[in-house]
């Protein structure tokens, strides 16, 4: 796992999460409010965020008028 200062999204590799890794970056995505940005293959896989940061995202959207 690493860490992108510039944008505070941490990266971790898609493998990480079978090796029992999986349950820490849940939790670090809920009781940090981090961005996880899982890797797979050198390229870029899916994105853990906790459900606060979602609703902040969507009542953006929401408020610039977009349809979700």
């Amino acid at each position: 796992m690493r860490k992108d200062e510039m944008n505070e999204v941490t990266f971790a590799k898609a493998a990480e999460l079978s090796q029992g890794k999986a349950a820490q970056y849940l939790r670090q995505a809920h009781e940090c409010n981090a961005d996880i940005l899982i890797v797979k293959h050198s390229t870029p896989y899916v994105v853990l965020m906790s459900y606060e940061r979602y609703l902040e995202l969507t009542k953006r959207q929401v408020k610039k008028g977009k349809r979700l």
